[in-house]
């Protein structure tokens, strides 16, 4: 007896559907971008301030000048 060959590709058993695994990644997306804050901390990275109040004054005159005009 000859062995025939089977031309149809294996068949996986066990596949989920495609929305399955949107709804999978979509989720640890969303968990990864909701863990961000923890991963730095109570500590700022940078922090900027000013030296002194007189400067920003002086750009707040500056402005409503320029916009006036």
């Amino acid at each position: 007896m000859k062995k025939t060959k089977s031309k149809a590709p294996a068949r996986v058993l066990n596949r989920y559907s495609t929305w399955k695994y949107v709804v999978l990644v979509v989720t640890v997306v969303v968990l990864a971008l909701s863990a961000i804050p923890t991963w730095y901390g109570e500590q700022p990275s940078i922090q900027i301030q000013s030296s002194g109040n007189s400067g920003e004054l002086a750009n707040v005159v500056s402005v409503n000048r320029y916009l006036t005009q």
